[in-house]
């Protein structure tokens, strides 16, 4: 079967429970907003906005692969972070950070090999994507405001 821009990603019943469970970008950014780490919170905000209009309806068009660049373009901004939590206090949020962003990226993998032979298993190998990607995000971000004593403070 030819993929073209209409032929579904995932069965509705399948991308609805990754459409529901992108919400949960909503508590990073939340927390990012409060702690004044906004550039992060509004990069994860916009990435809620895309992953929700991508997986309300999955096709292989446009709006998928703004979804994956958007994320991954986030991700690396992200990424770049961790050179703040090098210092003795901060290095073990440094490094759950890298061991759920590895656990993410290997979810994915498994997502994306299984879509051949499962669309149920590799729906919830995607699933563990989102968990691991917002768990990792809000570990990088318990750390970010934990190199300042105040609980509202600004980073930059």
């Amino acid at each position: 079967m030819a993929i073209t821009h209409e032929t579904v990603v995932l069965p509705e019943r399948y991308a609805n429970r990754i459409f529901w469970f992108s919400y949960l970008f909503l508590v990073n950014s939340l927390y990012g907003f409060y702690y004044h780490l906004d550039d992060l919170a509004l990069i994860y905000l916009i990435g809620m906005i895309t992953s929700l209009n991508y997986w309300r309806l999955s096709r292989y068009n446009i709006i998928r692969k703004l979804d994956i660049i958007w994320i991954n373009g986030g991700g690396l901004y992200h990424f770049g972070y961790l050179s703040l939590l090098d210092n003795p206090n901060q290095i073990t949020y440094k490094y759950l950070y890298l061991f759920f962003i590895t656990l993410g990226l290997g979810s994915y993998g498994c997502s994306m090999y299984y879509i051949r032979y499962s669309k149920y298993i590799s729906c919830h190998y995607h699933l563990a994507t989102h968990f691991f990607g917002h768990l990792a995000h809000h570990v990088l971000y318990r750390g970010l405001t934990s190199l300042c004593l105040s609980p509202n403070t600004y980073l930059v």
